[in-house]
């Protein structure tokens, strides 16, 4: 049952992530900031003791370029006005005379609208945690800046410049004061291990916590310096916990990385300015706080929704479920494939049952930019691509890549739960191991649900190593099976089975369960993934049993009319993109050697089932979507909405605004811009 549109509201489009909001006729005339299609740069060049020199802006990046050096810092913005007839367009400007150049933030670009109220002033967007620019030509305008920073406790940094050139010491808010907890949390660090190249390394984690912590308590928003300072103490005590040296070698490792990525990208705007060094060069100035805001939000949504569900303790849940046998023997039409299983945190029948579902650290822990990686998790930390900087409104780098890697922390809770605990380079390494012999040999059988389900998958294991029939994977063809030869099966494998049970997961929660949306943006997203044609094969396995979910519960035909989906949505990629020649090749695989293709999609229905069946939840999904119908009265479009201007309702669902605002069309700088402010600012529940 969906909620009732409210008396005296208007609602916006569902297709747009929008919240419900008061209706107010006058509104639609209220003018909206918007933002140039031309991007500037601004460029200072830092004295000889390191002070603030001259500044400039130039209008494209080769003129950067040309006097570029060591002591140069430049970062992209974008031009702000109320109207576009007052939208300045990119141009070179010296400053000469006596000027004011003021960067303030973080703050909604809606809300800076008195700001630009002289007629001389002039607003630039940027994407650093100081994502305003204010250029002022009086000393009066200047110090109405300043006090609207204060009264609404923005942090903020104003130059005075004289002829091109800063000639005071920069006009900054007061810094934030440390964190005591955070501090005795690391320092305790460095006495875990003798190890001396492990210690140096703990070292190292623990001095560039603090930097992230403090930086972002100076120039971030409160909650994403809470969110920077938490996952700090939680990576703490997770590597103090952990005794395997090599495992925590792996985390202090990864999570170091992460968090040097972070102080050189989101906190390089830090004031004073000249003093924090960034990277990239091209937001070196400023830093890219907002794109780190924007994922942040994108995964803190998530978790706020799929991850406080709790499935993978909810499928531990199982364990006190009656015992139904095994899944391999029972019919499509048993009524167990139909049933709901996953249900969402609120509807729990009480507050002891959610309690028990735990309240243990939901990973991963840290987003950031990464200059070398895809997208990627490593269960602890999040990373995007530089380019979504750039390129975020193109399927290409489309932000809803995220999905398939928040989607692999669920998909390895669940196996957590399932499998045997393993180390896929050590092996099995403990009792589990019998159990699950046990039920793969049918010596036990299984007297709960978890334990059906777990037999389940661990028969799939071994049809996929042709270790069982097939036709009946109950049959145990090989004898002698062993916890080493099955740990050595689980490894091999662990690959292939996440990324199906992954690709279905996220297929089915964060797409809907749409396979034009689906096909579309995992084909176009891998089309910028190098030797992406070796990998072809693979991928569209993936796809194809992500679109059988939609039909398992006819598998006479669930291959074949899930092969007719692909296939269509694949030819229409590749006939509007000669270029990409991955596409090209998946649909000739599909012509031309369909017989393994659907062989290999068969031995990995009982993968499909169990995501299906036992992980995805409709209203958990609908959650994620936020599905609001509107009465037919009011069935209409918001008109702030709309690609470069900035509304005053903040997005509610971000991967709703994702999906509406991503297109198939050439990256532009100024729409990844607007997208990554707009989610940055995205509606905060999870505060």
């Amino acid at each position: 049952m969906h909620p009732p549109t409210r008396a005296g509201a208007t609602l916006s489009s569902r297709s747009y992530g929008i919240r419900l909001v008061p209706y107010d006729p006058f509104k639609l005339y209220r003018p909206k900031m918007i933002i140039s299609d031309n991007s500037t740069h601004l460029l200072i060049t830092l004295g000889p003791s390191g002070a603030p020199g001259s500044v400039r802006l130039e209008p494209h990046s080769s003129s950067v370029l040309a006097d570029w050096g060591p002591a140069s810092r430049s970062s992209a913005i974008f031009p702000l006005a109320l109207t576009k007839e007052r939208l300045s367009h990119s141009v070179a400007n010296n400053f000469p005379g006596r000027h004011w150049l003021t960067m303030l933030g973080p703050i909604p670009p809606s809300r800076v609208r008195a700001l630009l109220l002289p007629p001389d002033s002039q607003a630039w967007l940027a994407l650093g945690f100081l994502n305003i620019v204010i250029h002022s030509k009086d000393p009066a305008s200047a110090d109405a800046v300043l006090r609207y920073c204060r009264d609404h406790t923005l942090q903020f940094e104003q130059w005075e410049i004289l002829d091109g050139k800063v000639i005071s010491p920069p006009n900054t808010s007061d810094r934030i004061a440390r964190d005591r907890a955070i501090r005795d949390t690391l320092v305790t660090l460095t006495t875990i291990t003798d190890d001396e190249p492990l210690n140096g390394l703990l070292s190292d984690f623990a001095a560039i916590s603090l930097t992230a912590s403090e930086l972002s308590r100076a120039i971030a928003p409160t909650w994403f310096a809470s969110d920077v300072s938490h996952s700090c103490i939680q990576l703490s005590h997770h590597l103090t916990s952990e005794k395997d040296p090599h495992t925590q070698f792996t985390i202090v490792t990864n999570s170091t990385a992460a968090l040097e990525s972070l102080c050189c990208h989101a906190l390089a705007g830090a004031s004073p300015i000249h003093q924090s060094s960034g990277h990239p060069r091209f937001y070196s100035l400023l830093g890219t706080g907002i794109a780190e805001m924007a994922l942040a939000r994108l995964r803190a949504f998530v978790q706020e929704i799929v991850g406080e569900a709790r499935i993978p303790s909810q499928l531990k849940g199982f364990a006190s479920r009656p015992v139904i046998g095994s899944l391999a023997r029972l019919p499509t039409d048993d009524p167990i494939w139909t049933e709901t299983y996953i249900i969402d945190r609120s509807s729990l029948a009480s507050a002891t049952a959610a309690a028990d579902l735990g309240s243990e650290p939901i990973y991963p822990l840290l987003t950031y930019l990464s200059d070398i990686d895809h997208f990627r998790t490593t269960g602890l930390t999040l990373s995007a691509p530089r380019p979504i900087l750039t390129s975020c409104n193109s399927l290409s780098w489309t932000l809803l890549t995220l999905t398939h890697e928040i989607s692999h922390c669920f998909i390895d809770g669940v196996f957590n739960a399932l499998l045997p605990e393993f180390s896929p380079t050590d092996g099995i390494i403990s009792g589990d191991a019998a159990l699950a012999l046990s039920l793969i040999e049918g010596a036990t059988r299984p007297d709960n649900l978890l334990d059906s389900i777990r037999q389940y998958l661990l028969l799939t294991f071994l049809t996929l190593a042709g270790k069982s029939d097939a036709g009946n994977p109950s049959r145990l063809i090989v004898k002698n099976l062993d916890s080493d030869k099955l740990a050595n099966i689980i490894t091999r494998h662990y690959e292939e089975v996440t990324e199906i049970m992954v690709h279905v997961f996220d297929f089915l929660y964060f797409y809907r369960g749409q396979p034009q949306k689906y096909i579309s943006s995992i084909w176009h997203s891998w089309g910028v993934i190098p030797d992406v044609g070796n990998r072809v094969s693979f991928y569209l396995i993936r796809t194809i049993a992500a679109v059988v979910a939609l039909h398992i519960s006819d598998p006479g035909n669930s291959i074949y009319r899930a092969r007719d989906i692909v296939r269509a949505h694949l030819v229409a990629i590749r006939d509007a993109n000669p270029g990409l020649a991955h596409v090209a090749k998946a649909v000739s695989l599909i012509d031309n050697d369909w017989a393994l293709i659907e062989e290999r999609v068969g031995h990995r229905l009982p993968l499909i089932q169990i995501v299906k069946t036992f992980l995805y939840s409709e209203s958990v999904s609908a959650q994620l979507h936020r599905d609001i119908v509107p009465s037919r009265s009011r069935r209409k479009l918001d008109p702030q909405i709309r690609p470069n201007r900035f509304p005053d309702a903040p997005v509610e669902s971000p991967l709703e605004f994702i999906d509406s605002f991503t297109s198939n069309c050439a990256p532009r700088s100024d729409h990844s811009a607007w997208i990554l402010t707009m989610l940055a600012f995205c509606e905060p529940r999870y505060d």
